[in-house]
């Protein structure tokens, strides 16, 4: 059997790599939920780093055009 890789960026897109491992014939059983659950914290951390950085560069933006008169 050959090696597949794939980089998981979403839910859907997890459900959907799993889907497919279940049609090769691949059970998990219970193995699958703790590196779910680490997945789905690891994309939810970097959301919510992506959305904290996007706010301060604003915040930061609105400080700088106050100051500047505008």
């Amino acid at each position: 059997m050959s090696q597949r890789t794939a980089t998981i960026t979403s839910l859907p897109m997890a459900f959907e790599v799993v889907k497919a491992m279940q049609a090769d014939g691949l059970d998990w059983g219970d193995g699958y939920r703790p590196l779910g659950r680490q997945a789905l914290e690891e994309i939810i951390e970097g959301q919510m780093a992506a959305s904290y950085r996007r706010k301060l560069v604003t915040a930061r933006i609105g400080k700088a055009a106050y100051r500047g008169g505008a």
